[in-house]
């Protein structure tokens, strides 16, 4: 399936997905980082106007206008997981941190952290179409890496600094 999907412009992509006010954030990094943990304190924090789009692996969808986030069924050992197709507004790279810190980075800078968690084919021409997509998600949206801790205020402060 993740090899199909790139006929129509979309890639299966590792992070959690939470979608408020319309607006899908996705927050990626390697397993264990705390995605699952900080879009938890999003919907602690914006209650009903938070949906979980997908915890775990959601797939990217490129259109002329723009890159949405849609749910599957691969949705992490939480089930978190809505049949939707959401409009991102931005990715951020979290990291663990003793303190709570955003920035907003440059595709070049974000490249390697969306290449990471992208699916990989094998096959040559298929890696070329994914290599593609990653390149149109770097610059097409805006990039962030944030050091938090697990609280509340760090689902605010990204809000904060990723909302429209």
């Amino acid at each position: 399936m993740c090899e199909k999907i790139l006929d129509r412009n979309c890639v299966l992509f590792h992070c959690s997905a939470v979608a408020v006010d319309g607006k899908a954030y996705l927050f990626t990094a390697a397993s264990g980082t705390g995605k699952s943990t900080h879009t938890r304190m999003w919907r602690q924090h914006f209650g009903g106007r938070a949906v979980m789009v997908n915890d775990d692996k959601p797939i990217l969808r490129i259109k002329d206008d723009g890159i949405y986030v849609c749910g599957t069924p691969w949705c992490g050992k939480h089930g978190l997981q809505t049949n939707v197709e959401v409009p991102v507004q931005g990715i951020c790279i979290l990291r663990r941190g003793e303190e709570n810190m955003i920035r907003k980075i440059s595709a070049i800078d974000g490249y390697p952290d969306l290449y990471k968690q992208t699916y990989r084919p094998g096959e040559k021409d298929k890696m070329l179409k994914t290599l593609s997509m990653i390149k149109q998600m770097a610059e097409r949206l805006p990039l962030y890496e944030m050091h938090c801790t697990i609280s509340e205020e760090a689902a605010v402060m990204a809000w904060e600094r990723m909302k429209p």
